[in-house]
């Protein structure tokens, strides 16, 4: 049954990963007609609860626009003020009556790689509408394991339908969702969910993103337990439930010799691997981070003309590199960070070179 909430208060929405229950205050439920997400504007889908087999859905309390914020998630929860929980089933229903955005494109990533710079640069252009990481999307990725394909193809495709309720979206004519870095792991539910969608893969080489993600371990106060437990739960965070035995032979999550870079540079070569292995059967336009800030009105022209988009657009575009790509959201780069040693370089090289990945640092995809 579906059931309507309205929200008392709520407190920063930082992490994906915190429970709503503790960002959120909201009042009894009251039995509800689910077609109120379509008949009252405004409706936004947020997060996919598998444990209760529902979708939980924010309003906010005016007509708020989520596209040029930084994380879509934190934008909807702080300004939402009713929520309502519809059952899996007829959520899909009902939005299998919606046609999906006509000209959609998937901006996969790495994470760490200047993606959110790009999300910006998009909305920019102003020919596309940019979003940036609705939560729902990621529990799909976080929830593969416990759900099957048809179960995860259906709620991507609904979730993707429901995008063209979204307000102002009519204002451009494209749009583009821009990914957490978990779904390189469901590449294959994103294509059977939009077989018609363009395609961009944004990556960075291994040393700099390596280094990018322990600044972000260490800005947010996420300790790494050397332990083997501690180890282990970085490394099923990190790899969004990947089994220890991707490890076998080049990463000891017994050894106490083990550390964070260890768990970097195999993570950033099970993405690229993850790359590779999907663009056989669902191609995507590649674009590295360091080439978008070397060159930026000929890659985004290039980018632009991949998902049929103008290319002339570029030089507006580029307007957006002048800003902080994360203005106004919780997230700062502001507060000093250590980088990994000269050894703790040669340890990623080590990883890679590994006849495992057998990689290249800088590898041109």
């Amino acid at each position: 049954m579906t059931h309507l909430y309205s929200i008392l208060s709520s407190k920063p929405y930082a992490s994906i990963r915190a429970e709503l229950s503790a960002v959120l205050e909201w009042g009894e439920g009251k039995p509800a007609d689910p077609a109120l997400i379509l008949s009252q504007p405004g409706w936004t889908l947020h997060e996919y609860d598998f444990a209760r087999g529902e979708a939980l859905l924010l309003h906010p309390g005016e007509d708020i626009e989520l596209f040029t914020a930084a994380f879509s998630y934190q934008r909807q929860v702080t300004t939402a003020r009713q929520m309502l929980r519809v059952p899996f089933e007829t959520f899909i229903k009902l939005c299998d009556g919606l046609a999906p955005p006509q000209h959609f494109v998937h901006l996969f990533n790495i994470g760490h790689c200047g993606s959110t710079l790009l999300h910006q640069v998009i909305n920019e252009g102003g020919e596309a509408w940019s979003l940036s990481e609705p939560k729902y999307t990621v529990d799909l990725a976080i929830n593969r394991h416990a759900a099957t394909e048809v179960l995860l193809v259906a709620l991507a495709r609904a979730g993707l339908n429901f995008l063209s309720h979204l307000p102002h979206l009519k204002d451009r004519r494209a749009l583009v969702l821009k990914h957490f870095s978990q779904a390189t792991k469901i590449f294959d539910v994103w294509a059977k969910a939009a077989p018609s969608a363009a395609n961009l893969f944004m990556y960075r080489e291994a040393i700099s993103w390596c280094n990018s993600r322990y600044g972000f371990l260490q800005r947010r106060g996420l300790p790494f337990v050397p332990t083997p437990e501690g180890r282990r739960s970085r490394w099923q965070q990190m790899s969004v439930g990947t089994a220890p035995a991707f490890l076998e032979g080049v990463v000891d999550l017994d050894s106490d010799a083990t550390r964070f870079v260890d768990l970097a540079a195999a993570s950033w070569c099970q993405m690229i691997g993850e790359y590779q292995a999907a663009t056989s059967s669902m191609p995507m336009t590649p674009i590295r981070y360091d080439h978008l800030l070397a060159d930026p009105v000929q890659n985004l022209r290039r980018l632009f003309a991949a998902c049929q988009l103008s290319p002339d657009l570029a030089e507006k575009a580029q307007a957006a590199f002048a800003k902080d790509s994360h203005e106004g959201e919780l997230s700062s780069r502001s507060r000093p960070v250590e980088k990994f040693n000269a050894a703790d370089n040669a340890r990623i090289l080590e990883i890679l070179s590994h006849p495992k990945f057998n990689l290249d640092p800088k590898i041109e995809l």
